[in-house]
């Protein structure tokens, strides 16, 4: 219905309901539409601004590096510092925060950089408080905070609290009313824990959990986020 009825909407409501409506396409994989919905959006630093976190979201870095640098001013450091631009998201951190944005979102951006450069203590340090933060209200963010954390736990051979974090993401069900109506990046945090269960021998829970995301994903794009068996961390 939605669909139907997005050419003949004006304004913010059309760029409101392009833009929900591409999150919820989204949720079940269907890149095509998704994109379509937010193409329709009129505000160009919205439409931009939602196909910077699709293409994080597929891990298209190139995609999201092309976009942020067309990108303006911007409140969110965190798909900035993902994608590398570290000077930029750094710039943001220094300006006024708005839409409630600020300190959670400035933790996880430092924490993306802190990655990057193989920090990987204060990197945990500060994916730990902005998890904990993001967690009250989990939305896309909270989701990529503990992909993160998971990632950086990885790296310093701490698979036990790997998984840990990608567990509890999973436990965590998404907040719906949410900006960006998160379960995309739930589901992908799930996948996430299929490879970390699978890496550490407990093949039984990564079959299991392997079997529900395919599940999910029945009706998904063939290219939708990885199959479980070869996720890969962002």
């Amino acid at each position: 219905m939605l669909s139907a009825s997005l050419a003949s909407r004006v304004g913010d409501e059309r760029d409101a309901i392009g833009t929900g409506l591409g999150y919820w396409w989204l949720a079940f994989g269907r890149l095509k539409e998704a994109r379509r919905a937010f193409e329709t959006v009129g505000h160009v630093g919205q439409r931009r601004w939602n196909l910077v976190i699709m293409a994080d979201l597929l891990d298209d870095q190139r995609q999201a590096i092309d976009l942020l640098n067309a990108h303006g001013w911007a409140y969110n450091p965190i798909p900035f510092a993902r994608a590398g631009l570290f000077r930029r998201a750094n710039a943001i951190m220094q300006q006024p925060t708005a839409g409630g944005l600020g300190p959670p979102h400035h933790l996880v951006a430092r924490g993306e950089e802190a990655l990057a450069r193989g920090r990987y203590k204060d990197a945990i340090s500060q994916f730990r408080q902005g998890f904990e933060l993001l967690k009250a209200r989990p939305s896309a963010a909270f989701y990529v905070t503990a992909m993160s954390l998971a990632r950086a736990w990885h790296e310093t051979g701490d698979t036990s609290q790997e998984i840990l974090v990608l567990e509890e993401a999973a436990r965590t069900l998404p907040a719906y009313v949410a900006p960006g109506f998160p379960a995309a990046w739930w589901i992908k945090a799930q996948t996430h824990l299929a490879r970390a269960y699978r890496e550490g021998s407990r093949t039984a829970e990564a079959a299991s959990l392997g079997h529900q995301v395919r599940k999910w994903l029945a009706h998904s794009e063939p290219s939708f986020l990885v199959q479980p068996a070869t996720a890969q961390p962002h």
